[in-house]
This record gives C-alpha cells, structure tokens and sequence, in this order.
C-alpha cells in the first residue's frame, strides 16, 4: 500500500521503482563494472580531453557566456598564466554569480585582480606538490558579462565539470590531474571527450589514459565526442570552402577523415559527434578570411544547439538504466580488450625468449629451438655429469694422497736365496731378480689398484714404466769376468752375493722413484684436465639454470596472465549473462510497481488517494515508455 500523502510525493517519487531495481543489479556485478555505472545522486556532465584543446571555452559556451568578448574572463581563469598555455589546474564546475562580482571557491564577492589571484594560488599549490587532492573548485563568473541570449545554453542545475589537461608538464600537476579525472569521470552520468578535429589521435585508449573510458565506443548512450577547431585547419578548410555546410555533410567529411587513417568510428556514434569552432580561433578567422567564418557560423550554432539538446535530453533521471542496458556492449568492448591485452603481454612475453634461447645455444647449438621440457632434461644431465666430475676430482685426490704414503720401492724389492757358492748361482739370482722387477713393471696399475692407492679412478691411464737394467750392469760385468764357477774364498763370495742384492735394490730404489714420479705427474695431469672440464660444465650449468630459471618465469608468468584472463572473462561472462536479463529485471520492477499503484487505486480507504493512484498509474506508463527510448521528463 502506497505511504505517500500528496500528489506531489508521488510525482518526486515516480521512477524509484527503477531505481530499486538499477542498485539492485549494480550489487550484482564485477566491480569494474560498477564503476563504469555507478553515478553520484547529482546528474554530472565531465568534460575531459588534453590541454589546450578548447575544454573551458566549450563549456563557458555551452553555459551562454560569449567567449569571444570577454578578456576579462580569459585573464581570471588562466590565474596568471601566459596566453597559450593551461588555465585549468583543478577541476572546476562554473556558474553564474548572483551579482557581478566573482567568486572562487566560496570566497567572494571579488575583483577580476582578487579573483585572478586566487586562482593563481590553487595553480601555484598544486604545481608545488602541496594539493594531492581536492573537491571540486566552484567559480562564479559576474553576471553582467552573460549576455542576454536567447535561452540556448546550458541549466545551471546541471553539473557540469571541467577536468584538467591530462598532459600537463607539471609533474605533481599531472599525478593529481590524473587522481581526480578518475574519480569524476567514473561517476558522470554524461562525459563529453573533447578534442582538436585534426587530431584524432586522442580517441585511442592509450591517449585516453583512463581505463573506464576505454570502452566509450560500446556506451553511446553515456558519451559525446566534441571537436574543437572544427573549421580552421587547412585541410578541413580545403574540404569546407566550397559547397553547402551542414551538420551532416560535415560528419560525413569527419568520419570519411578517420576512415583514411585507420581510425573506425562507431556508426552509432554518428549522431554523438560534435563538430565546433569557438573563442579565439573564430576571431582569428574572422580577421584573416571574414567571407569563410560567416559561413561557419551557422552550421557551428547548429551543433551547438544539438550538443545542448542532447546533454539535456542525456542527462535525465533514466540516463542511467538507458546506460545499462548497453552494459552488454561495454562487457563486449571490456572482453575484447581483455583478449588483446592478453595477446600484447603474450608477445612481449614471446619476446623475451628468443633472446635466452639464442644465449644458451651459443654453448648448446643442439638446444636452439628445443621446448622448455627438453631444455630442463638437459640441464638435468648436465648436473648430473658436472657431479660425476666433482666426484672423480675428490677420488684423484684421495689418489694423490695414498700415492704420497705408499711404498712405491716394494713394489720392485727381490731378495736372493742362500744358494752355492758359485758364479753361475749368482747370475742366475740376478736373472731371476731382473725378470721378477721386469714382472713387476709391467704389472704396476694392477698393484697400484690391488694396494688401493688407484681405487676407484678405472679411467686413469696408468703409464707403463720401462726397466732400466742400469743399476745391474756393473755386477753382471764383474760375474762375466770369472773365468772359474767356483769361488776359493768364502769371503769373495759373500762380497759378490750381497753386491748382486745391492743392484736390485738400487734397481727397485729408482723404479720406485720413477713410478712415484710419473704417477705423480700423470695423476697431477688427469687433475688439471678434470678441473678444466668440470670449470668448463659448471659455466654451462650455471648458464642453463639461468636460463631454465628465465623460460620457467616466462612460462609462469604467462600461466598467471592466463589464469587471470581466465578468471576476468568468468566474471564479465557472469555479468554478461546478468545485462542480458537486466531489462526483463526492469519489466518486472514496473509490473510490481504497476500492480501496487492500482491496487492502492481500487483498496485505499481514501477516496483521494484512490485517485491519486488511478493517475500514478497513468504517470507510470508514460514513464516507462519514456525510459525506453531515453527521453527525460
């Protein structure tokens, strides 16, 4: 039952309804989609684009004031700054002032100086870093230099905000230009982007700086496109001189502009595209070719009084379910931007790899071109050898060490028996001695592993010790000059027998010593060439686990970027499939809404309220057919 007691409430209160129904579908959504709907309670038009493209002459314009008369306003607004350059530090929303003094952010009434001076301030502040952040800067321009027109301007109710240039130089300047244009640009029922018609290249995302404008080619119903300095550029003069100007074949010949440089402008967006010529730049004209600005001047007048018609027509209270239902168009616009912005990073991802790639073939030419998987088993099986390497140095010098304490001269030692005491007896121990060192020499690598000094080293190339019989040569000369077997004397004999004991011992001595030396040097090689080859594949290891640790990051990163995409496409689906039954939500909020009115209108008790609800009812079916079709009321 209805609660409202005056006609009046019911009519202030006629499209809650809808309301309810836009919050509770607003709940519902990505957030990122919130903020490209989400408003303020109070109907917002922003202004947005470069510096020094015409923003605040268009909206003085817009507001009625003529721009082209008023030095005094140029010189308040630019706060102290020369012709040319930035007036707008903050953003600001104009308006008329009750008098004809200036105001300027509540302070007031004051002189164009005073007020000039203000401005300068909030410029000087904000250039210093000392403002990072601020509300909307309200300036009220004298009401003596608005002309009396003839009504075509803008409503004072609405509110209507100037954003700075987001290209200032100013460093501090352009971080705070660039906080604020992204909260009032998200909450405008109605964002007009404005830039210079020869150059166009401030429609592209990256120019436009700010994701939720992104998507404007998908919101028509939300976006204006305004071009200043519409007629002065040469080649839009070459093309304007001749021939009838109108609002459309001007279009015709901006839209065929953008076609020739790649630039493809939405045709549903035709009629959301404003070609103007304001301030300075007519007067300009005006002096140097009076016969061309005169025919301008019509057609200008006309796509102003069409941009204001549509702001007013835009700006209504249903401007923003009119929005929503083109949410589909933005969720489209947002997913396709998604998938390129997916592709871009996987290709600079796939940037990045050629080049780790290209340095680990120069060591592993077999590598090039091979998958992560066949890099990483590589760099597998080259740990696995670098440690094998490792291992066999640690047992070489294990090697070098029992070499060091072994008794290389056993090895070689032959000790003769007690046999008789005859020449030929000692000749024969002397065979037998050198025969058995001969053994020996051949044998060592065995002896050396059997006695465990080369355990484990299977691949060292023992070298084979030749027998040098010179220690023996002087016994065997001395036997051969014995012209008997026999010896007389005991004691000769004894001399003889422990000289031949003496050369095989002086034999065992220097094989000894030689088999230490060699084995010395060729353990000592074996070294040398094991480190150098364990240097060379621990550079190598060390290179493919860079490298590996490289790709593997690149791989991970672009799982990450997939899953994330994965994960966002999820979410603008869900809320794809949410718009898709936003206007039956609709529907079914006006029948309940319908319902309730005629059963207020048959069961009130109050016969003046009955017929209060028998009009409601009527109000509500002109309404929603007015929401609809996007008409304010």
């Amino acid at each position: 039952m209805y609660s409202y007691a005056t006609w009046h409430e019911r009519y202030r209160n006629r499209y809650q309804w809808a309301v309810r129904a836009y919050d509770r579908f607003m709940h519902e959504l990505a957030p990122e989609l919130v903020d490209s709907l989400q408003r303020n309670d109070r109907i917002t038009v922003v202004v947005y684009g470069a510096t020094q493209v015409g923003k605040t002459t268009l909206i003085l314009d817009l507001l009625g004031l003529d721009t082209r008369t008023s030095e005094e306003v140029g010189m308040v607004l630019r706060g102290g700054q020369q012709l040319g350059k930035s007036a707008t530090a903050m953003p600001i929303r104009y308006g008329r002032s009750p008098d004809d003094a200036w105001y300027v952010a509540g302070t007031g009434p004051l002189t164009p100086e005073a007020a000039c001076e203000r401005l300068g301030q909030f410029r000087r502040e904000v250039e210093s870093g000392g403002i990072r952040d601020a509300e909307v800067l309200d300036i009220r321009i004298p009401g003596r230099l608005f002309p009396v027109g003839d009504g075509q301007s803008l409503s004072l109710e609405l509110n209507i905000i100037d954003i700075p240039g987001i290209n200032s130089r100013n460093e501090d300047e352009r971080l705070l230009v660039a906080n604020l244009a992204r909260r009032y640009v998200l909450a405008a029922d109605l964002v007009l982007l404005v830039g210079r018609a020869d150059s166009l290249g401030f429609l592209n995302e990256a120019d436009l700086q700010i994701e939720a404008l992104a998507a404007w080619a998908a919101q028509p119903a939300r976006f204006r496109i305004v071009l200043t300095f519409a007629f002065s550029p040469d080649s839009l003069y070459q093309q304007f001189r001749d021939g009838e100007l109108t609002c459309e074949r001007v279009r015709d010949v901006m839209i065929a502009e953008m076609a020739t440089r790649d630039y493809g402008f939405p045709p549903e967006f035709r009629a959301n595209l404003f070609l103007l010529e304001l301030g300075d730049s007519v007067q300009a004209l005006g002096r140097s070719n009076p016969d061309y600005c005169e025919r301008i001047q019509q057609v200008t007048q006309d796509f102003r009084h069409e941009l204001l018609d549509n702001i007013a027509r835009s700006a209504g209270p249903y401007a923003r379910l009119y929005g929503a239902f083109q949410l589909d168009l933005v969720i489209w616009a947002r997913i396709e931007r998604l998938r390129r912005q997916l592709h871009v990073q996987e290709a600079a991802l796939d940037e990045c790899r050629p080049g780790t790639v290209a340095v680990l073939a120069e060591f592993c030419p077999y590598l090039a071109g091979k998958p992560l998987d066949d890099i990483e088993q590589s760099a597998r099986q080259h740990r696995a050898e670098l440690a094998g390497l490792v291992a066999q140095l640690e047992q070489l010098q294990v090697c070098r060490r029992r070499l060091q304490a072994h008794d290389c001269v056993r090895m070689f030692k032959y000790e003769i028996d007690h046999g008789p005491k005859l020449v030929r007896g000692l000749e024969q121990q002397l065979q037998a001695g050198e025969q058995a060192q001969r053994t020996a020499c051949m044998k060592v690598a065995d002896q050396l592993v059997q006695d465990g000094v080369l355990q484990g080293m299977n691949e060292l190339n023992v070298p084979v010790l030749g027998y040098q019989r010179g220690p023996l040569m002087w016994i065997e000369s001395r036997l051969d000059g014995y012209s008997l077997d026999s010896y007389w004397s005991s004691s000769n004999f004894r001399s003889d027998r422990s000289s031949v004991q003496q050369a095989l011992d002086t034999a065992a001595r220097e094989h000894g010593g030689r088999l230490r030396s060699m084995l010395s040097r060729s353990l000592l090689e074996h070294e040398r060439h094991l480190q150098a080859e364990s240097d060379d594949l621990a550079s190598r290891c060390r290179l493919m686990d860079a490298s590996v640790d490289r790709l593997q990051a690149l791989e991970h990163e672009r799982q990450e970027l997939q899953q994330q995409y994965a994960h966002d496409l999820q979410r603008m689906e869900a809320s794809r499939e949410l718009a898709s039954h936003f206007e039956s939500r609709v529907n079914a909020a006006f029948l309940q809404e319908l319902r309730a009115t005629r059963e207020a209108a048959r069961n009130h008790p109050d016969v003046k309220q009955r017929f209060y609800g028998l009009l409601h009812a009527r109000m509500l079916l002109g309404e929603i057919d007015k929401m609809y079709q996007g008409r304010t009321f």
